[in-house]
Parts: structure tokens; sequence; C-alpha cells
């Protein structure tokens, strides 16, 4: 091995080839206390996060199907299913029986969740952020979980919750069609937005009432076009004169007639 000195005042070392060893790579090491400074990431080298948009609740579709389960548990599922907080009542006991072919709304689920509580006995009390389920002031009078426990002998008389979905009828209409059949303890309450009822009564009422739906819940129920030739009047005149006859009509009676129907010349 020799060295010598080159005009840039570097010693440079050299070796003999046949005794030389292979150099080793030595990693290069920072100075210690050195900064490295790098320069910030553009707003287009930023990863972002994509945001997962949470589903509202209206976008939530559920099936209800609960056979003779206890009142604490549904409670507990609609808890679970809207987030919400109860505190249940030691006298809130009993067990109850839903049918629901297809699925729905939580607004709607919640709406069922209301209607079973009544039909027992039951209510939804608010009280901050928590919601209290009592007995109803007329529960006594009701006596629905007695009656349900000692006289439920048949499968006909157990409460159900019946949950129907209208196709072509009006629930608003529907339900006032059906109220005076339905029990004085049972509820039926009508959902317009989405075309739908929901009953609680008697396993044995519900048929009968299915029934009728059945028969109302038809395309173009009630309605019925018409055309009459006129010989001598003015058909104009006609359709002015009976409108107006019918809207007088509908005032008197405080109903939906001038609606129902409509005259054209």
């Amino acid at each position: 091995m020799g060295a010598r000195v080159t005009g840039e005042d570097k010693l440079v070392t050299t070796t003999d080839k046949k005794t030389a060893k292979p150099k080793k790579e030595v990693p290069e090491v920072q100075p210690a206390g050195r900064i490295i400074k790098k320069k910030p990431p553009t707003k287009k080298e930023i990863p972002v996060k994509a945001k997962v948009k949470q589903p509202a609740e209206e976008s939530k579709y559920v099936t209800i199907d609960f056979d003779n389960v206890d009142i604490p548990v549904f409670i507990k599922f609609i808890s679970e299913l809207t987030g919400r907080n109860f505190v249940i009542d030691k006298g809130v006991k009993g067990e109850v029986t839903i049918i629901s072919p297809k699925k729905i709304s939580v607004k709607e689920a919640y709406k069922v969740f209301e209607s079973v509580l009544e039909v027992h006995g039951f209510t939804t009390v608010p009280a901050g952020d928590i919601i209290k389920i009592v007995p109803s002031r007329d529960a006594r009078a009701k006596n629905i979980e007695t009656r349900l426990k000692k006289e439920a002998i048949s499968p006909e008389d157990k409460v159900i919750t019946q949950i129907i979905s209208l196709d072509f009828a009006n629930p608003d209409e529907l339900k006032k069609i059906l109220s005076p059949l339905i029990s004085k303890s049972s509820v039926i309450l009508s959902y317009a937005p989405t075309g739908m009822l929901v009953v609680t009564d008697v396993l044995s009422n519900i048929k009968r009432l299915l029934k009728i739906v059945k028969a109302l819940d038809i395309e173009g129920i009630g309605e019925q076009i018409s055309v009459i030739p006129l010989q001598y009047a003015s058909s104009q005149d006609i359709t002015k004169s009976l409108n107006l006859i019918f809207q007088q009509a509908a005032k008197k009676r405080k109903g939906t007639l001038a609606t129902l129907i409509k005259i054209v010349a």
C-alpha cells in the first residue's frame, strides 16, 4: 500500500490489487445535531380521508317480526335501533307479537313501538335525554295484560300488531273506515308518506280487517268516469252549476265530496 499527495491537498491511498480486499460500503452517517429540513407537502400531496356518510334514520329499513317476545326485550331492540335511552317502570311487563311482511323505516318502527305500548296499557313520557315507559292512566280500565294471561287460551285471542302496506288506497281515509271496526282498547295508526297502516288488536279481528283492506285497496277504487251527452243546455253552464252544488254540499257535510267529484265540460 502507498500514498501520494495531489495538488488539491487530498491524501489518496493506493493498494496492491493482488492483496486488496473488496471495500465494504459504509452507510452515510448524519452529523449529530444536524436538522434536515423538508418542504411541507402541498395540498395535493396531503392524503385526504374519505368521509363515510352515516345512513340517515329515514334511509334505514328493518324487518320487525316478534312472536311472544317480552316487552322489555322489544324495548331494548327499539333502543338499539333508534339510539334512544329508556327507563322502564317495574310494572311494564307482558308479551307482544308483531307481524311485518315488509321492511319499514326506523321512524315507522318507532310508531309501531308506541302503538304496541298503547294497546298494552303503557305510554312514553319524555324527560330530558331519556324516555320513561310507565303504565298509562287508563291501564287498569283496559286490563289488557290480565286478559292476555288468563283468557288468551285460543291463539285467536292474543293481541298482535299488524303492519299493513297499501298499494292504492289512502291510509287516512281507510283508517276512518276501519276505526269503528276495531276493539275499544285497540289502536289503529295511519302513515300517509309510505301508505301504511299499523293496527294493534286481537288476532281474530286483525284477520277480518285484512279481508276488508284487501277488498278496498284496489286500483281506481271509487273512481268512475261518465260521459253525459246534452241536447239543449250549454255544457259549460251545466258544469259551473253542478260544481257549485257539490261544493256547497261538501261544506255542509264537512267531507271531501267536492274533491271526489270532478265535472269538466
